[in-house]
């Protein structure tokens, strides 16, 4: 095994892995859930523009190491904050990663 990706309803299991993946090596990717913390953290990404809006969405990353109560160290987290052109979309779709 190379890879591990998990969704955020394996998110507990898979954090129970994190220590022997990292010590074999294994390249992994966990979505996690926003919080209160990982919003502050991409703050600067959420307003849109100022002017017309784009009848594309907006994508934007931001990647920083975060680290969750649980966790015994601080790990490389990569934010989407996606923007979308219609009414209500952006607000919606920026709370999913």
């Amino acid at each position: 095994m190379n890879n591990v990706y998990a969704d955020p309803g394996y998110t507990e299991t898979v954090t129970q892995w994190k220590s022997e993946l990292e010590e074999r090596g294994v390249k992994y990717a966990i979505r996690i859930p926003s919080n209160d913390n990982l919003e502050r953290d991409i703050a600067e990404l959420v307003p849109r523009p100022v002017g017309r809006p784009s009848k594309k969405p907006l994508v934007e990353y931001k990647g920083f190491l975060y680290q969750a109560a649980g966790w015994k160290t601080a790990r490389r987290v990569v934010a989407k904050v996606l923007s979308a052109p219609r009414p209500n979309w952006g607000a919606a779709l920026r709370q999913g990663w």
